[in-house]
């Protein structure tokens, strides 16, 4: 991922969520280093720019501890459907390819925390009929669904 890419990243997440960019700002420098920690400051004094001061609910938590996640080693990855309804749920379009990127799955399993979709996402009864895969769908036939996968 390039630097510029993580820093539109934090940016979109920052807007998106509604948590301090000063969060990102900070996983930033300790996933990223120096350079993109610089761009992510001037990203951070747009952000504040552009929403004001904003409130914290405990939510950064979460947030952060599904971004560690997702940006080391050990990355968590989302099956798709259950990351195309949380995209739709905060009003961002995803094809399945974007889930390759481990920030993305951080974010979306973020908002998944903070609805309440606890522990490994077992959240298949929580999330509308519509949106459920079919069953005889080839894209799903070998893959556990409707929870977290670590890779």
């Amino acid at each position: 991922m390039s630097v510029a890419q993580v820093v539109q990243l934090i940016v979109l997440v920052a807007r998106l969520t509604g948590q301090p960019a000063d969060l990102m700002v900070e996983l930033a420098r300790a996933e990223s280093g120096l350079e993109v920690a610089a761009l992510a400051d001037q990203a951070l004094v747009d952000q504040r720019a552009l929403a004001g001061a904003q409130t914290q609910d405990g939510s950064a938590d979460r947030w952060a501890q599904a971004v560690e996640a997702g940006a080391s080693g050990g990355l968590y990855c989302l099956q798709w459907q259950t990351a195309r309804w949380a995209a739709e749920r905060v009003g961002i379009e995803i094809a399945p390819n974007d889930l390759a990127d481990p920030w993305l799955n951080a974010f979306l399993a973020a908002k998944l925390l903070d609805w309440g979709y606890g522990g490994y996402f077992h959240a298949m009864e929580r999330v509308p009929a519509d949106v459920r895969p079919r069953a005889d769908d080839p894209m799903f036939r070998n893959a556990p669904m409707w929870n977290l996968e670590r890779r």
